[in-house]
């Protein structure tokens, strides 16, 4: 799945139309170029019946794909379960998981399956419930060689009652495509272990290749 370096916007006897330009690395066919203020990039050509917009090339008349493609989310919504026996499910709702946590480095685990050497996109809203300090964070664990691949992709305060949503872009290294890997939402703390409660909602949770 690619995501768009830039776009382009034209105007059309339709109305505005936004092109989206990818890394030419990204695309197969990418011999219609242009120059965007992060770089070179190319346009995605299509089957012309399904693009406004066409243009002659060594190949024919082709489209200009104007429809941003999305990509799948990698995170089963409802397959969270506890890490271990310092978890305690308290509720798993259609909008939230409520978990409690006896001490650091447990609480929920999803299974995922992502390409080596890849960048990913992770979005998430939690609520810190109850805590004496500990904070939340994101890690993708190798279940298979028995090490993180990825740490503290996102990382809450320990502000109470307060929704926070947390978005960032990361990087999986070298891997094999057979491991077995698990996105965990752990409980950090760096001094004694102390229990905490959060919640992580459903809505809006999405893990995308980037």
């Amino acid at each position: 799945m690619s995501t768009p370096l830039a776009f382009q916007r034209i105007q059309t006897l339709n109305g505005i139309v936004d092109i989206p330009v990818y890394n030419v690395s990204d695309i197969t066919n990418s011999s219609l170029r242009i120059s965007t203020n992060k770089g070179i990039g190319c346009y995605k050509l299509s089957d012309p019946s399904l693009s406004p917009l066409r243009i002659m090339t060594p190949e024919g008349v082709r489209g200009i794909n104007t429809t941003i493609e999305s990509a799948p989310n990698l995170i089963n919504l409802n397959g969270g379960t506890v890490m271990d026996g310092g978890t305690i499910m308290l509720e798993n709702t259609p909008e939230y998981y409520f978990v409690r946590t006896r001490w650091a480095g447990t609480g929920l685990e999803f299974q995922v399956s992502l390409n080596p050497n890849s960048y990913y996109n992770f979005t998430g809203q939690f609520e810190i419930i109850s805590s004496s300090a500990p904070t939340v964070s994101v890690w993708v664990w190798n279940d298979t060689k028995q090490e993180y691949i990825a740490w503290d992709v996102v990382s809450s305060t320990n502000t109470i009652g307060v929704k926070q949503n947390l978005s960032n872009r990361f990087y999986v290294n070298n891997f094999s495509p057979a491991d077995k890997l698990i996105l965990e939402v752990r409980h950090i703390y760096s001094g004694a272990d102390m229990p905490m409660e959060f919640k992580l909602y459903k809505p809006g949770l999405s893990l995308t290749e980037s």
